[in-house]
C-alpha cells in the first residue's frame, strides 16, 4: 500500500469516529465465542457472564470509587490474594474523560500499589502525554487488582471475581472512552475470545454500561515488539478524534 492510500485509509477511519460509527458485539463482527465446559458439564458458547448489578447505582466520581474499595477491603474472593503484596486498586482523576484498563499488576504495581508504574507504565506515561494529557487527568485501571503469579494471564474465575469491580469503577468514573490495553482487557471487557489482532483499532460499545471502547495492544506488547508502536498510535488518534484533541499533522 502507498503512502497515500494510507493516509487516505487513516482519514477514513478518522471520519467514521466524527461520525460517530461504532460497533456492537454481533456473530458478524466479532469471531464467535467458541464452546466452554459448564460446571453442570454442558456445553456453552458464551463466557460466563460478569455480575453486573453489584454497583448499578454507585455514586459518580471519588464517592463512587471510595465506595467500590471500601467493599473490595482485604480482598480474598480469589486466589490471587494469597500471593500479592499490595492489591492495586487504581489510580487518577475519578471524573476523567478517558480511561485505559490493563490486564493485572505486575512486580512493580504489586510493591507500590498503583498500576502502570513499571516499564510498561512508562510507556504508557509518554503515550498519555502524546495525546495531551497528564496521568493525572484519566483514570487507570485493570481487570483484576492482584498480581496474578509468574505474570501469567489472570484466570476466568480470578476475572469474574474481579469484574464486578472494574465495571463499579468504570460506572463512577464515567469516562466518555476506555481504552482497553491487550488482550486480557479487551477480552474481559467486551466478553469475547476474539484475538486483539482482530480487535484493535475498532470501535465497540460495552455490553452493559453506555460507554465507547477502543482496544488496542498493551503496552508491554510493544516493549516486545516494537513494530506495533505504529498501530497503537493509529488507534490512539483516533481516540483523540473522538474527544476533540488536537491531532499531530492533521
Amino acid at each position: 500500500m502507498s503512502d497515500r492510500q494510507g493516509e487516505r485509509g487513516r482519514s477514513q477511519q478518522l471520519e467514521s469516529v466524527d461520525r460517530g460509527d461504532f460497533q456492537l458485539l454481533t456473530p458478524e463482527n466479532v469471531k464467535k465465542t467458541p464452546p466452554v465446559q459448564r460446571q453442570d458439564g454442558r456445553s456453552s458458547t458464551q463466557i460466563e457472564p460478569i455480575r453486573t448489578d453489584l454497583f448499578r447505582n454507585v455514586p459518580r466520581g471519588l464517592d463512587g470509587l471510595n465506595v467500590i474499595r471500601e467493599e473490595l477491603g482485604d480482598c480474598r474472593r480469589c486466589k490471587l490474594h494469597s500471593g500479592r503484596t499490595n492489591l492495586v486498586f487504581g489510580v487518577g482523576n475519578p471524573n476523567a474523560e478517558l480511561m485505559f484498563v490493563g490486564e493485572g499488576p505486575g512486580a512493580d504495581e504489586d510493591i507500590q500499589g498503583i498500576p502502570f508504574v513499571g516499564k510498561a507504565g512508562q510507556l504508557l506515561t509518554r503515550q498519555i502525554a502524546a495525546m495531551g494529557y497528564v496521568r493525572e487527568d484519566v483514570y487507570i485501571a485493570n481487570i483484576v487488582k492482584c498480581r496474578p503469579p509468574n505474570n501469567r494471564d489472570p484466570e476466568h474465575d480470578e476475572r469474574l471475581a474481579c469484574g464486578p469491580y472494574v465495571l463499579g469503577q468504570i460506572r463512577a468514573v464515567s469516562p466518555k472512552v476506555i481504552v482497553a490495553l491487550g488482550r486480557v482487557a479487551t477480552q474481559a471487557l467486551l466478553e469475547t475470545t476474539a484475538p486483539i489482532g482482530t480487535l484493535r483499532g475498532k470501535w465497540f460499545t460495552h455490553p452493559h454500561i453506555p460507554v465507547q471502547i477502543m482496544p488496542t495492544y498493551h503496552p508491554a506488547a510493544l516493549l516486545r515488539a516494537d513494530n506495533l508502536r505504529r498501530y497503537v498510535w493509529e488507534d490512539l488518534k483516533q481516540v483523540m478524534a473522538y474527544l476533540g484533541k488536537p491531532i499531530p499533522g492533521r
